[in-house]
């Protein structure tokens, strides 16, 4: 049986609706060439300690600290979520100031955290929006709605693209609504002495994670593991409404000679939810022609 000019149109419109609504990755950063940064601290004067781990969901993650050596880049970076971000890196301990420093640095399309030989530091990258006066002159803090509410919503995962990693250090993925709608994975870092493309998913930020214990965790390798999922005193944060995304590396400064180098980091669909969909209306046409046959 042909199938009528209807159905051709609405299995159209149908697909052609799911192909433009939520289907399409968002780049987060590509760290691409022309958008350089580059900071490095020499001294562990002023180092903050404390954990970026809320022990009550009443508290924020702590800043980078007064410490900390960095800045904002430009506004209007393209492919950078928000068209703006900001890094910055904090030494806490050195055996040899003037040889052993920390670096963090987007160059040569990519971005790197390198630690020199017994070196501990920690760093952040914060994705809030253009820097607006909230944050301050060099955007140390973060602006919670900086980003104006993006929707990730029909999104599947994080996919992260990892020329190198040293594996056991900490590394925490905090998105934002506003200062009390938030959600932390805080996750163990695998070794990854070659390139790899790696996910995580997004349900891991949803309310349902909030305080469970570790057995009902997603699962996230091979970036690594998790270990705690934390939301805000107002609960987990609204993928329909990113304020603000930031990455933490080693953020106790916990590990030593900690490198790192990212290629890139997007925002991307369920693999195969557009083939599914398509399968989805096959299925439900043939059970209409079979339903023809038997009338």
């Amino acid at each position: 049986m042909k199938v009528s000019k209807f159905k051709k149109a609405l299995i159209a419109g149908v697909v052609a609706s799911a192909l433009s609504s939520g289907v399409h990755a968002l780049s987060i950063d590509q760290f691409a060439l022309g958008q350089e940064q580059s900071y490095t601290d020499t001294t562990t004067t002023g180092f903050t300690p404390g954990s970026s781990l809320p022990t009550t969901s009443t508290a924020l993650p702590i800043s980078v600290g007064a410490d900390a050596v960095g800045g904002t880049s430009a506004a209007g970076l393209a492919n950078v979520l928000g068209g703006n971000r900001d890094l910055f890196i904090s030494l806490k301990a050195n055996p040899n100031l003037l040889s052993n420093p920390a670096t963090i640095e987007v160059a040569g399309g990519s971005l790197s955290l390198s630690n020199k030989s017994q070196v501990e530091s920690r760093a952040q990258i914060q994705w809030d929006g253009k820097n607006d006066g909230v944050e301050g002159a060099d955007g140390r803090g973060i602006n919670y709605t900086g980003l104006g509410g993006v929707s990730i919503d029909g999104l599947g995962s994080f996919k992260l693209g990892i020329k190198f990693s040293d594996g056991g250090f900490r590394f925490d993925i905090t998105l934002y609504t506003d200062a009390t709608h938030w959600t932390q994975v805080s996750l163990q870092s695998n070794e990854h002495l070659a390139p790899i493309e790696t996910t995580i998913p997004l349900s891991a930020f949803t309310s349902f994670f909030c305080g469970l214990p570790n057995a009902a965790w997603p699962q996230v390798t091979p970036v690594g593991t998790v270990n705690d999922v934390n939301c805000g005193s107002g609960g987990a944060v609204d993928l329909n409404n990113l304020g603000a995304m930031v990455v933490d590396i080693d953020p106790l400064a916990a590990s030593t000679s900690v490198d790192l180098t990212l290629d890139y980091v997007n925002a991307v669909p369920e693999p195969g939810s557009v083939a599914l969909l398509g399968a989805g209306l096959l299925g439900l046409f043939g059970v209409g022609r079979r339903y023809k046959k038997l009338a």
